[in-house]
């Protein structure tokens, strides 16, 4: 079928269908999946966010996503296609088509699979040639494709709920990678996408909404809501420990506990309670971890998540710009 340029995708019968196709290409397709996966289910709280195929629909495997993330300083996308089924030239010059992107200027590569991000070295993309790719990360994707897990243990200092606006600052603070996203958006990935917050109690007794966590596990509809306490029932003196929230690509991460409380096990609560809602929902439990984070690599196999693949956060630089070109300091 003759590719005549790029789409935007809006319908939902669209999306949805686009959405099956990418599931042939899983995990490489991850995060274009999952960002539509993330806007069928949480449209209106989705940040601005376009996502274009190839015209006529269904006549080759490219699905880009832009912007892959909300910081204003750099240029950003995540690019899928099948790179078995598709010639790299034909994919330069689709891109080359993508409305109000300019590849004279850096580009944020972000998550995008191995294969893909290999092909688009010196690729010739609208008449401009990268000349260097500088990885930020390397993700190793892990995956849980089967719920295996046990309802979470916590001993009687902390409870369960979810993370809430009033968490914003803490959650960005620990963040390493918090300069992809304005504190906006990052906002609404912690309040309107699924999140687990593990908090250490108050005096105040808590054991009715205990009981109310338990149940919100056992019926498979732990954090619906934003929060399972409402913030404005909090004592002040209850303390965010650990926490891990969702991405809008889907993926799950940002897991982190106070140093203070390490060693107690709430990182693998938090995580397998996030990993069940997910898996509840019909969703993909997955993490991109560093390549370099043996620990975390290890922590999420000890409870049953498999590596599926990789994906990198990269910036393509064309002829004539460098690091100096960029806004913002990289970690």
């Amino acid at each position: 079928m003759l590719v005549r340029g790029v789409r935007q995708v809006r319908k939902e019968g669209e999306l949805r269908d686009l959405m099956t196709k990418l599931k042939r290409y899983l995990p490489q397709s991850i995060s274009v999946h999952g960002t539509i996966d993330m806007l069928l289910h949480y449209g209106p709280s989705m940040p601005h966010t376009t996502i274009l195929s190839a015209d006529p629909p269904g006549s080759c495997s490219l699905v880009v996503v832009t912007p892959a993330c909300s910081y204003k300083g750099i240029q950003s996308v995540t690019v899928f296609w099948s790179v078995e089924e598709e010639r790299s030239e034909d994919m330069a010059k689709l891109l080359g088509m993508i409305p109000g992107l300019d590849w004279s200027r850096p580009v944020k590569l972000y998550a995008c699979c191995i294969d893909v991000i290999t092909e688009m070295d010196g690729l010739v993309i609208a008449g401009v040639k990268q000349v260097r790719r500088h990885t930020i990360s390397n993700g190793h994707l892990y995956t849980l494709d089967k719920c295996q897990l046990k309802t979470p243990k916590l001993n009687g200092d902390f409870y369960i709920s979810s993370l809430g606006p009033a968490d914003m600052e803490i959650v960005r603070s620990f963040w390493r990678y918090s300069f992809t996203e304005t504190r906006e958006v990052h906002l609404k990935m912690i309040t309107a996408f699924p999140s687990v917050a593990i908090r250490m109690k108050s005096s105040k007794s808590l054991k009715a909404k205990e009981t109310d966590v338990q149940n919100k596990w056992d019926n498979g509809s732990m954090n619906e809501k934003h929060k399972d306490i409402p913030e404005e029932e909090r004592n002040d003196e209850e303390t965010l420990v650990s926490w891990i929230h969702s991405y809008k690509n889907g993926l799950i991460g940002n897991t982190f506990t106070v140093k203070e409380q390490r060693r107690r096990g709430l990182a693998k609560v938090a995580t397998q309670t996030l990993a069940h809602h997910f898996l509840q929902k019909g969703h993909i439990p997955v993490v991109a971890i560093d390549s370099s984070n043996t620990t975390s690599i290890a922590f999420h196999k000890s409870m049953g998540f498999k590596w599926s693949g990789a994906v990198e956060y990269a910036i393509r630089f064309p002829e004539g710009t460098s690091l100096k070109d960029l806004e913002f300091k990289l970690p």
